[in-house]
C-alpha cells in the first residue's frame, strides 16, 4: 500500500479488465464530511464557467439544493476507485454551470471523485444509482446519513459493459452510448484495439527530420499533453513511416496514418471508415489512478474495409533499411507525399532501375498492411498491367500539390477533386495482382 499527501491508495485489479489506484473507504469518508460540512456553511455559490460554443466568461449563482453518494462507496466497499457523487442543483442567477465546475469552485480539488448533476434516477452520467444513499440536503443530518452506509467486504466495482476497456470512461471524453458501442464493435470483430503502458522513461534517442517536426508541434500544447510528446514519437516508430499533418489548436495530431488524441480525448472511431486514417490512438494524461497509456483503435477482420482489402496485393519497393519508397511532391509550403503501387513486379522492378545507384528491394503488400501505407499518404499512383498510370488525391494536400505539378507543365490547370474512399477502393480493386 502507498500513500501520498495523506490520501491512502493502492493498485488492485478489480473484476474489470483494467487495472487502477484505488483509494481506502475512510479517505472517501472524509472527504464526504468535508464536503457535508461546506455545505452546512452556505449551499448558495458564486460560479465563474466558459460558455459551451464561444468559451465565453460567464458569471452564475447555483444553489445545492441534494446530493447523494453512489457507487461502490455506497455500497459499502472498502476499496474504491472513486466516489461517485449526484447532485441536484439550480441556478439562481444566469445560466446552470456543470456539476463538476460548480463542485470544484464550491468545495476546491476533489481527487478521484465524479460530480453528476441531477438524480440518481436520471443524471448527467447516463446511468442510474438504484443504490445511492441520499446525504445532504438543508437540515438532514448528514453525519446519521454517512453512519447508515455499512461496510461489506465483498462490495465491489458494478459490473458494466464498458468495463472492458483498457481505460476508465472518466479518462475519455465520450458519452457512454459512444463507449458502449466501441465495446459491441470490438465484440463483432468489426474493430479492436491494444493498449501499451506508457514507459517510465521513454527514450528520445536521435530523432529524424520528421520526428523532430512532429515533436516541434506537440510544443503547442499544454504542459500535461506535451509530456506525452516521448510517448508518442515512440509509437509513431512503429507505423509504416513518420509524416507530420497539421496539428490542431487543441491536442490531436494527424499524422502516419494514425490520428492521435492527447488529454481527455473523444473516441472518433468511424474515421476509420476512410482510408486516411487506420488508427485511432487516445493518449489520455498520466494520472496517479490511471491506467495511464496508449489505445489504439483499429479495424477488425469483420471491417468492411479490412474485408475489401483482403484479397488485394500490390508490388512496392523498399529501402534497405526495410522503409517503403516514397516521395515528397509540392513547394514548401504546400507539401504532400506519393505513394507508388505496382500490379506487377516488372513494373517495379524497371522503376527501381530508373531511380538510380540506390538498391531496393521489391515486395508484396496486402491486406491490412496495404491499407496501412495508403493511409500515410497524400498521393496514391498505381501502375497497372497495360502500362496505364491512375494518380489519385488522397487529402487536400495531395490535390494542391498535383494542380502546382500540372501548372509546371500546362497554363490552364484546375485543382483535381479529393477522391472519395469508395472510388479509391474501386481503383485498388480494379488494378489488383492477377
Amino acid at each position: 500500500m502507498r500513500k501520498r499527501s495523506g490520501t491512502e491508495y493502492d493498485t488492485q485489479s478489480t473484476m474489470t479488465s483494467r487495472s487502477e489506484m484505488r483509494r481506502t473507504r475512510e479517505s472517501f469518508t472524509r472527504v464526504l464530511e468535508r464536503i457535508c460540512e461546506r455545505l452546512d456553511e452556505r449551499n448558495h455559490f458564486d460560479v465563474t464557467h466558459a460558455a459551451l460554443l464561444d468559451r465565453k466568461k460567464l458569471q452564475s449563482q447555483a444553489e445545492i439544493t441534494n446530493l447523494w453518494v453512489a457507487g461502490s462507496y455506497s455500497r459499502g466497499a472498502a476499496r474504491c476507485g472513486d466516489l461517485d457523487l449526484v447532485m441536484q442543483m439550480r441556478a439562481t442567477k444566469g445560466s446552470l454551470p456543470m456539476a463538476r465546475t460548480v463542485a470544484a469552485q464550491a468545495f476546491g480539488r476533489l481527487k478521484d471523485v465524479s460530480v453528476y448533476q441531477g438524480t440518481p434516477n436520471e443524471n448527467t452520467s447516463g446511468i442510474a444509482f438504484p443504490e445511492a444513499v441520499h446525504v445532504w440536503s438543508v437540515g438532514k443530518n448528514w453525519r446519521e446519513a454517512l453512519a447508515s452506509i455499512a461496510g461489506d467486504p465483498g462490495a465491489s466495482h458494478f459490473a458494466r459493459e464498458t468495463d472492458v476497456l483498457p481505460l476508465r470512461p472518466e479518462q475519455l471524453g465520450a458519452v457512454r452510448e459512444t463507449l458502449e458501442k466501441l465495446v459491441a464493435m470490438r465484440a463483432d470483430r468489426i474493430l479492436d484495439w491494444t493498449f501499451t503502458a506508457y514507459e517510465a522513461t521513454p527514450e528520445r534517442g536521435n530523432l529524424s527530420r520528421q520526428e523532430e517536426a512532429v515533436e516541434r508541434l506537440t510544443q503547442f500544447w499544454g504542459k500535461r499533453s506535451r509530456e506525452l510528446s516521448p510517448h508518442i514519437l515512440r509509437y509513431l516508430r512503429t507505423r509504416p513511416f513518420i509524416w507530420r499533418r497539421p496539428i490542431s489548436d487543441r491536442a490531436e495530431l494527424h499524422c502516419s496514418g494514425a490520428h492521435i488524441l492527447v488529454g481527455r480525448p473523444a473516441v472518433p472511431y468511424d474515421e476509420l471508415d476512410d482510408l486516411t486514417c487506420s488508427r485511432v490512438v487516445l493518449a489520455p494524461h498520466v494520472s496517479r489512478r490511471g491506467p495511464n497509456g496508449l489505445l489504439e483503435i483499429r479495424r477488425g477482420e469483420r471491417h468492411p474495409m479490412e474485408q475489401a482489402a483482403a484479397p488485394l496485393s500490390f508490388f512496392v519497393l523498399k529501402e534497405k533499411s526495410g522503409t517503403l519508397l516514397h516521395s515528397v511532391m509540392g513547394d514548401r509550403y504546400e507539401v504532400a507525399l506519393m505513394i507508388e503501387l505496382f500490379q506487377t513486379e516488372r513494373a517495379a522492378r524497371e522503376m527501381a532501375e530508373n531511380l538510380g545507384d540506390e538498391e531496393f528491394v521489391v515486395d508484396v503488400i496486402g491486406g491490412t498492411a496495404l491499407l496501412d501505407f495508403v493511409s500515410c499518404a497524400d498521393v496514391v499512383e498505381i501502375y497497372k498491367r497495360n502500362g496505364v498510370t491512375t494518380t489519385l488525391a488522397m487529402t487536400h494536400y495531395g490535390a494542391i500539390a498535383l494542380e502546382e505539378q500540372e501548372r509546371v507543365s500546362s497554363t490552364e490547370t484546375s485543382r483535381p477533386p479529393v477522391a472519395r474512399t469508395e472510388e479509391v477502393v474501386q481503383h485498388l480493386k480494379l488494378a489488383v495482382r492477377k
